[in-house]
This record gives C-alpha cells, sequence and structure tokens, in this order.
C-alpha cells in the first residue's frame, strides 16, 4: 500500500472538503470553489474534512492536479504538452464531474486531433494510421458524452477505417450515415 501524501497545490489549511486519488494523494479543498465551478461537486453523499473522513475519488492525482486548477481563481493549466492519453483521461474526469470550463479546453485541444495543423508533416503510414485511432477513440468518446459536435465532425475523417471497426460501437444511425458518406467518397474516386 502507498503512503498516502499530499498535494502541493492542493493543501489549504482551511479547506472544508479533501479528495484522495486512486494513487493516494489527498487534495484539500474548499466546497465553495467546487459549488460556484462545477456541477457535481461536492456532492450531498460527499464528507466533509470536519468528519476526518476522506472523498476517494478513481482518478490519479495526475489527472485531479489539473482538473482542480480549473476550479480556482487562477490561471488555466496549459495542456497542449498533454499526451493524447493523459488528454482524454482528463476530458473523461472533467466530463464526470461536470468541470465545464474543463470540458471545453479539452475539446479545443483535441480538434488538433481531428484536423491537424500545418505542423503535422509526417504522412507515413504508421503515423495516418495512429491519428485515425485517436480519431476513432474520440469518436467513441462523443458517443458515450452525447458530444453532438463531435459525432458528427468526426466520421466524414474516418472514410479510411473499415467499416466493421466503427460499426463496433457507433449508434445505427451514426452508422448510416457514414456508411452513407463512405459510399459516396468511393464512387467519386473511381
Amino acid at each position: 500500500m502507498n503512503a498516502t501524501r499530499t498535494s502541493e497545490l492542493f493543501n489549504a489549511p482551511d479547506a472544508d472538503i479533501c479528495f484522495r486519488s486512486s494513487d493516494d494523494v489527498d487534495f484539500r479543498l474548499h466546497s465553495r470553489n467546487l459549488e460556484c465551478t462545477t456541477c457535481a461537486f461536492p456532492a450531498e453523499h460527499m464528507t466533509t474534512v470536519d468528519s476526518d473522513e476522506i472523498v476517494q475519488l478513481a482518478e490519479p492525482s495526475s489527472i485531479l492536479e489539473i482538473l482542480f486548477q480549473a476550479t480556482y481563481p487562477r490561471p488555466f493549466p496549459v495542456l497542449k504538452e498533454l499526451n493524447f492519453d493523459t488528454m482524454l483521461a482528463l476530458a473523461e474526469a472533467a466530463e464526470k464531474y461536470q468541470i465545464f470550463s474543463m470540458i471545453h479546453a479539452c475539446k479545443s485541444e483535441f480538434r488538433e486531433v481531428l484536423y491537424p495543423s500545418c505542423s503535422f508533416q509526417d504522412k507515413n503510414e504508421l503515423a495516418l494510421k495512429r491519428l485515425q485511432d485517436k480519431r476513432l477513440r474520440l469518436l467513441q468518446f462523443a458517443i458515450k458524452h452525447d458530444d453532438e459536435e463531435f459525432m458528427n465532425d468526426i466520421p466524414p475523417l474516418l472514410m479510411n477505417v473499415p467499416p466493421a471497426k466503427v460499426a463496433e460501437f457507433t449508434p445505427e444511425i451514426i452508422y448510416k450515415k457514414w456508411l452513407d458518406a463512405r459510399e459516396r467518397v468511393a464512387f467519386l474516386r473511381r
């Protein structure tokens, strides 16, 4: 078992709520900030520091450290340097706890995956396959969280993906639209 640590960034002496990450890091926060910036924190069933109880969260400290920065009046965390898996985990946590500023920031970063900038020069097959895999994962994320914008934007970017792979997780109505569009593109290429 890991020894419990306390976050250096979130260790307020006057905190009234404490969360523990999955890797045993405590985050001592102010419920007032959470009430003003989220829709899910603190929930009625979450206990406060006053009772010496700690609310266990499923996310690791690396994700919560970034996530909680969006709940305080401070500069927003820089997300550009995060790898795709970390961004996806952060976006999942933001959706779970309804931290809308972080949801918006993650979506902005994901646009680079959907529409790579001119700096995306690596056109080799492996790089393109990785890009398509990321787009597929983003489509799964969009479907899970009922994000209509991404559910509409991503399928046209997946024209080279085998239909069976898309059909695995895509709702029928989206799959049919995607399949129709794919067939139109194939017809135009002939």
